[in-house]
Formats: structure tokens, sequence, C-alpha cells
């Protein structure tokens, strides 16, 4: 039964930072009619904001979509907080690994820009995170393949 509900609440978190529901509020808004800053095909710069610190993803962009088909959800977060939508699409490990190696934005200035023109995170989304980081150290989010299998 554990493994059924932390399948749902895998799934009730990636829906509610897919959709920018109430407690992601920080998240952008889907299409481009409604404000997607998402940069072309070869862009110069694509920046995101993960757990408060601004990542510079232009050299990780080609490999990512190759990889994973992730390209549009790099793009769709460009200069925007990405911070909910990479946890619900990366299990702990993974996050543990990619955050290590995942290069800073290293201008000081361009990450105090980046920060002024991105939404602020609010306390509501970060209540969110802390409630989600209580249910992964509870175990909702440790997979069970033998009776996820039956």
């Amino acid at each position: 039964a554990r493994s059924k509900n932390a399948a749902i609440m895998r799934s009730c978190v990636l829906v509610a930072a897919i959709a920018g529901a109430g407690a992601t509020s920080t998240l952008p808004k889907v299409g481009a009619a409604m404000g997607v800053r998402a940069p072309p095909l070869g862009a110069k710069q694509l920046r995101v904001r993960i757990d408060d610190s601004w990542i510079d993803l232009t050299g990780w962009r080609a490999g990512h979509a190759k990889e994973s088909a992730g390209e549009h959800w790099l793009d769709l977060f460009n200069e925007q907080d990405a911070t909910d939508v990479f946890h619900a699409f990366h299990s702990e490990k993974a996050r543990k690994q990619m955050l290590g190696r995942l290069p800073r934005v290293k201008v000081a200035e361009e990450a105090r820009e980046l920060e002024a023109a991105c939404a602020p995170v609010t306390q509501l989304t970060r209540d969110f995170r802390a409630w989600k980081a209580e249910l992964e150290a509870e175990g909702w989010w440790s997979r069970e393949p033998l009776t996820e299998a039956a």
C-alpha cells in the first residue's frame, strides 16, 4: 500500500509542479501566449534557479535534450525558478549527483539581475517544499519494485 501511496504522492507533486498549482505559484505559465520566455534553439544563455541558486544550463541543454527529451522543460524555465519541476522529475540520487556538478552562474552581478527579474519564491512555496522534504524523509518516495510490478 505504501508503494501505491508513494506513486500517488509523486504524481501529485509532479502535477503541482507542472500546473503551477497554488503551492508552486512561482512556476512560469505554460505557452508562448502566456509569456514563456523560452530561448530559441542555439540560444546563447539558459539559466534557471534551483534551490535558490542560479544554474547556467547553456552547455547542458544540448546533451540533456538528447538523453531525456528534456529540452522543452529547460527552455520553459529559462530565467525562472525551476526548483519544483527539477525535484519532481529527478530521483533523490540523481538530484544529489546533478546539483553537485551543474555549473553556477559565476558573475555575481548577473545572478543579482536574474534574481531581480524572477518572481520571488512565496512562503507557500517554501512551506510546500519543506512538506515534500518531510514526506521524502519518511519514505514516501522510496521505490518498491516488486510491489510496484504486481
